[in-house]
């Protein structure tokens, strides 16, 4: 199926871009399924520290907002919403700030 092979492909582009930014540990899988719940599974399953997924476009299939909040509010993990495009000063200054409250129930 020419889906499953370009899904894999870019997994694996994912996979090696972050080892080449400095990713300690980096792992991929490849699922069946509703994509919204096979998110929040996964993540429960396997101690995901963050999902990271693309803002639902108008005229996208998917991801739907849908899908965010299935992956949202059913994986108990913090979801980080990327733009369709990276902005042009990507990975210049990075901050990632947690509500002390939020930071003591996750760790």
């Amino acid at each position: 199926n020419g889906a499953l092979v370009a899904s894999t492909m870019s997994a694996r582009r994912a996979a090696a871009r972050a080892r080449g930014a400095g990713a300690e540990t980096v792992s991929t899988a490849l699922e069946v399924g509703d994509p919204a719940s096979v998110i929040a599974e996964y993540a429960k399953a396997n101690a995901v520290d963050l999902i990271v997924m693309g803002r639902p476009l108008p005229d996208s299939v998917a991801p739907s907002m849908a899908a965010l909040e299935t992956a949202l509010f059913e994986s108990g993990r913090p979801l980080l919403i990327a733009p369709p495009t990276p902005p042009a000063g990507m990975g210049e200054i990075g901050v990632v700030a947690v509500a002390p409250a939020i930071a003591n129930a996750m760790f």
